[in-house]
């Protein structure tokens, strides 16, 4: 349970650390003028409910350890099992956005899907390091 927890808390810190550099310092303004009358948006800018914030990294992070990292520690390939849980999770919410909501910008699907293969990346190396096998020195 101890190993869960440590890699569940630097899984949480890779999910906040890009996805507020993704909405708020890269794409900040674009997404809040895409999101006009459809978000919480403050000059320009979205203005979310943090703590929900919070949560949502905290269910992100909680499914890519049990998800992710299970099964890379069978089949070795971390990347891969980062790119396709980030692509499908935050996929399905963007597209399924897109779909339903009525002012839902296409371009937000599209940037959307691509921080969903970002953070799937980040994370997938993530796992990859701290579950690496270490070489002991040669005498």
């Amino acid at each position: 349970m101890g190993k869960f927890i440590r890699n569940w808390s630097f899984s949480f810190v890779l999910a906040v650390i890009p996805d507020v550099l993704w909405h708020r310092v890269f794409f900040g303004s674009f997404y809040g003028t895409s999101h006009e009358g459809v978000a919480r948006v403050v000059d320009g800018r979205l203005a979310p409910l943090i703590p929900f914030i919070i949560v949502m990294d905290i269910f992100f992070a909680l499914g890519f350890t049990y998800f992710v990292n299970r099964v890379s520690m069978q089949n070795n390939r971390y990347v891969l099992n980062g790119l396709l849980f980030g692509l499908v999770v935050v996929g399905y919410f963007s597209l399924a956005s897109y779909a339903l909501v009525p002012n839902w910008h296409a371009g937000v699907a599209v940037l959307d899907v691509g921080a969903g293969l970002l953070a799937g990346l980040l994370q997938g190396l993530l796992f990859w390091y701290l579950n690496r096998k270490t070489v002991p020195d040669s005498p």
